[in-house]
């Protein structure tokens, strides 16, 4: 797991520079037969930021479906009952 940053500076409509933090986590994970995990929340959205999820499968034939070859990801929400399946 790794943590990249960026600082990036903008213009206000009154002349003054303001710095905006940017900071992007990546986690590279190898999955094998009989590899799983049950729930995973590293809670990196604490200031409510948006986020992006990115599955990428290496080494998989196009005919086999993500359950053959990553398993199914599911999203839960706190304090409700339904999941989301990607």
């Amino acid at each position: 797991e790794a943590c990249a940053s960026a600082v990036s500076t903008s213009q206000s409509s009154n002349g003054c520079s303001s710095l905006k933090t940017c900071c992007w986590n990546f986690e590279l994970r190898r999955w094998k037969h009989t590899y799983y995990t049950l729930a995973f929340d590293d809670e990196r959205d604490e200031n409510g930021d948006d986020a992006l999820d990115a599955m990428l499968y290496f080494g998989c034939s196009e005919s086999l479906n993500d359950s053959d070859c990553g398993g199914d990801v599911y999203y839960i929400q706190k304090n409700e009952d339904e999941t989301v399946n990607v």
